[in-house]
């Protein structure tokens, strides 16, 4: 992936070709578009998928409070929403696939 920094043509965005420029946290960055995929998920992506899952529609409509409650956190390079999901996925979620449940 690349980055802009204030290039000939300034901050850039959209889709060009297998081009996407974009910006975030204002970064400027250019990446290519994502390969499809060819085989089907493994059983751990499954997994990981359904626990990511699980979790993101618990934070989703608290967003605002994680904004306030992680929005210190140490980090640049993540959201307060993001710090929140990696905490919880790792601590919150329990069970076995398929029936993963929040231990909260």
């Amino acid at each position: 992936m690349a980055t802009i920094n204030n290039g000939v043509i300034g901050r850039a965005s959209g889709k060009v070709g297998a081009v996407i420029a974009s910006s975030w946290k204002s970064i400027n960055y250019l990446k290519g578009l994502p390969k499809k995929r060819t085989k089907g998920m493994s059983e751990e992506q499954l997994i990981q998928q359904d626990r990511f899952l699980k979790i993101s529609k618990f934070l989703m409509p608290i967003t605002p409070i994680l904004q306030v409650g992680f929005g210190l956190s140490k980090t640049e390079k993540m959201t307060p929403t993001n710090v929140a999901l990696q905490l919880n996925i790792a601590q919150a979620v329990s069970g076995t696939y398929p029936n993963f449940s929040l231990d909260y």
